[in-house]
């Protein structure tokens, strides 16, 4: 938490964390100067609804006002195309890449 206002701030950001709320993510990351190596699980069981409630509760969290809202719409898109943990995980590095992830 605290991150994920900033995150969410873009299109390809918000696409991102749907992702990874629908498919989970595996490998080593780092956030807030620090270097994490986990596994997330994917929440694709629960509903585009409950999933956009997870996550903007979290989003709300962060120092952005007024917070970043990631619709059911955004799930609903993301869920079409089914992609693995790793390649949640490319989608990452790409984005940090470009600066989108903080």
């Amino acid at each position: 938490m605290g991150r994920l206002d900033l995150i969410a701030r873009t299109p390809e950001g918000r696409d991102y964390l749907a992702r990874v709320m629908l498919n989970g993510l595996d490998g080593p990351i780092k956030a807030n100067g620090g270097r994490y190596n986990f596994s997330m699980p994917s929440f694709r069981r629960l509903n585009d609804e409950q999933l956009s409630l997870i996550l903007n509760w979290l989003i709300e969290r962060g120092a952005t006002k007024p917070a970043p809202h990631i619709g059911p719409e955004i799930f609903a898109k993301a869920r079409e195309t089914e992609i693995g943990s790793n390649r949640v995980y490319d989608l990452r590095e790409k984005l940090a890449a470009e600066g989108q992830i903080p």
